[in-house]
């Protein structure tokens, strides 16, 4: 019974994280260039460890439907169609800086630590908040955004 549980909260979390995603995509691009390239970063990481990683974790079909508010309202969708939506709008925002290739370095799990511009993401820097990351989402961006502004 607790893990029928914990698995429903952990779909409600993937939901809240898709969202949470999105609406951070679409504020990244009134950042200056530079922190619009650490933003973009920090949401790779986000959505390897709290999108791909949690599918991973539970074993997630990805024909099961989900609600994504900021994918549509109305509808339940496909999980296979929230990751393709949420990827592409990753790339293209990767794309438009010029550093695709730091977007799949970043969710293949390549790289341990990021370095760009003098800044270090260190593992154990984003691994205190990623821990964190079933709590509040604002929060927790905000906490990581300090890190790197």
């Amino acid at each position: 019974m607790f893990n029928f549980l914990k698995r429903g909260t952990e779909y409600v979390r993937l939901a809240n994280t898709f969202n949470f995603l999105i609406e951070e995509l679409q504020r990244v691009t009134i950042r200056s260039k530079e922190q619009k390239i650490y933003s973009l970063q920090l949401l790779g990481f986000l959505t390897k460890k709290g999108v791909f990683d949690r599918i991973e974790e539970y074993k997630w079909s990805l024909a099961t439907q989900i609600q994504i508010d900021k994918i549509d309202r109305q509808n339940m969708i496909p999980l296979s169609f929230a990751i393709q939506r949420l990827y592409l709008k990753l790339m293209q925002a990767f794309e438009e800086e010029n550093i695709q290739s730091q977007l799949e370095d970043i969710l293949s799990g390549k790289h341990e630590s990021y370095i760009s511009n003098e800044l270090f993401f260190s593992k154990s820097d984003i691994s205190k908040y990623i821990a964190l990351f079933s709590g509040d989402l604002n929060y927790i961006y905000s906490q990581i955004y300090k890190l790197i502004k």
